[in-house]
């Protein structure tokens, strides 16, 4: 073999495995792109739908009259309409944080599936399955995006003062931001806060808030008190491979 034909065929390889990197990184932007889009429309329909000029008109035939009655349109129905494991709505203001929250029967359905059960990278929150309505803690899970959807937002909770600005998050109602704390995934002081799902146990709430402000990086000063309702929200921090950067909130109305 000649040094020209061993070079062209160097050449050959190295074109072909560019080629495929392009092609990779263009589906994955163009993944990303469309998956942005479609929850854009989301938040527009949930935007009229909320919108009190939105509502529409409706036969009403339980009146005398059977008069034509205004209405507006329930917005849970519409999600629940569009999937059956909607679960509410996370918004995090003066961030992109503003997504539909979804569960499902185990925490990897949604790993990379949208809110509309297409496969996607980036995926969709959703809340982890062992967490009920009874338990006083949501844990919400959420990729961290490079373009900055998704939970990327998160992130920024470890700046004390992007952390101050944006204490306020919107799930279902108000909760206030109480600290924020990293860990590391197989660590040997990891820690476990997947496992306090459930804090109906005055114990375990205890020392589930006292275990986040201990380790935590920023903090408000607060600490909420056993039957506060608790907001947990989870991503990765990509400082290590198993980082993650876990923000906790309480309940204010």
């Amino acid at each position: 073999m000649t040094v020209r034909k061993w070079l062209t065929g160097a050449q050959v390889l190295l074109l072909l495995i560019f080629l495929c990197c392009a092609a990779y990184i263009g589906k994955y932007v163009y993944d990303l792109h469309h998956a942005n889009t479609a929850y854009e429309e989301l938040r527009r329909e949930v935007a009229e739908a909320v919108d009190a000029s939105g509502a529409y008109e409706k036969y009403d035939e339980n009146t005398e009259s059977g008069e034509v009655v205004s209405e507006a349109p329930d917005p849970t129905a519409m999600l629940i309409g569009k999937n059956s494991d909607y679960a509410g709505w996370i918004n995090i203001p003066d961030t992109s944080v503003d997504y539909p929250v979804v569960r499902a029967d185990d925490n990897d359905f949604y790993l990379k599936r949208d809110f509309y059960k297409n496969k996607s990278a980036s995926g969709v929150p959703f809340i982890d399955c062992e967490c009920t309505p009874e338990s006083l803690n949501t844990i919400i899970y959420a990729h961290n995006m490079k373009d900055g959807s998704m939970f990327a937002p998160i992130a920024k909770f470890a700046d004390k003062s992007f952390f101050d600005a944006h204490t306020r998050i919107i799930y279902g109602g108000e909760y206030k931001a109480f600290a924020v704390f990293r860990t590391s995934v197989g660590s040997d002081n990891e820690f476990f806060y997947r496992d306090y799902s459930d804090l109906t146990d005055e114990y375990m709430y205890n020392e589930y808030v006292n275990g986040v402000i201990d380790r935590a990086v920023c903090k408000s000063g607060d600490t909420p008190a056993f039957g506060d309702k608790l907001l947990t929200l989870s991503t990765c921090a990509y400082n290590s491979g198993n980082e993650r950067i876990v923000v906790a909130a309480y309940a204010v109305e």
